[in-house]
């Protein structure tokens, strides 16, 4: 898994940072949710939430070193944060809690902006980093994608230790710990509702296989593959493909949020 990225793209991004009117000195992130428009997201995103939490808490006494970790939803709002509760509280007295937009307009070029405007996993050094508060954090990031539904991103962070090594390994075992729950947990919930086949013909679809490639590898017939894809949106409750993945992806609300985000943030 790659997560460097060229300079070049890190210049780019300081220079619509700079264009923009982003002030380099800003000690806190610009933008942020609060009151009821955090709260309707937290819940949103709770089952997420939980599955974050229980993962560090499985890997974090296997660890060496400071690290925290946070979690955001796919627009980069915050969620939810974890580590030694004395840096977490420091981040916190620096304006780094759950709201807050890690977009490139409210940050600065960071490690999860970038992973969000690339789609992929992205690595920054602290120099790297627009803004003052970011300057002394070493930062992997990887975006979150159940059946290619980017769910979120996560990053795992030092401050002014480079653990270079340990934080990409950690960074890809908690995604994929993450994920692995996440789809665990989606697919229990209709283990008793669809047919075995049923339950193959949905995975093929979320993988992007058409009609007559499930036909091709099944063994049987296009209208066979039909009366399974109506079985299943029934048993669902849903109308099309892409609602009967974004529900096994356990964020079909999510999906269908309103995409007029800013004005959601102060």
């Amino acid at each position: 898994m790659e997560f460097f990225v060229f300079q070049d793209e890190v210049v780019e991004a300081w220079q619509r940072c700079i264009k923009s009117g982003l002030n380099p000195t800003t000690d806190k992130p610009q933008h942020f949710l609060s009151g009821r428009r955090l709260e309707e997201k937290l819940n949103k995103y709770n089952e997420l939430i939980k599955v974050f939490r229980d993962c560090i808490d499985d890997i974090i006494n296997l660890i060496t070193g400071d690290h925290f970790f946070l979690l955001t939803d796919k627009d980069l709002i915050l969620l939810s944060m974890a580590g030694d509760n004395s840096l977490t509280k420091r981040l916190i007295n620096n304006g780094i809690k759950p709201g807050i937009s890690l977009q490139e307009n409210s940050c600065g070029i960071n490690a999860l902006c970038l992973a969000y405007q690339l789609k992929q996993s992205v690595y920054l050094t602290p120099e790297q980093h627009f803004c003052k508060f970011f300057r002394k954090w070493y930062c992997a990031a990887i975006p979150l994608k159940i059946f290619n539904n980017t769910i979120g991103y996560l990053d795992v962070s030092t401050i002014a230790y480079n653990m270079q090594k340990e934080q990409l390994a950690i960074v890809k075992l908690l995604s994929d710990k993450i994920l692995n729950e996440m789809k665990f947990s989606q697919f229990s919930k209709y283990e008793d509702i669809l047919s075995k086949q049923e339950k193959e013909i949905l995975v093929l679809l979320a993988t992007g296989k058409t009609e007559d490639e499930i036909a091709n590898r099944l063994f049987c017939t296009k209208e066979t593959i039909k009366y399974h894809k109506h079985q299943i949106f029934t048993k669902m409750d849903v109308k099309n493909t892409s609602a009967a993945i974004a529900k096994l992806s356990g964020f079909s609300v999510i999906c269908s949020e309103d995409n007029n985000k800013e004005n959601d943030l102060i």
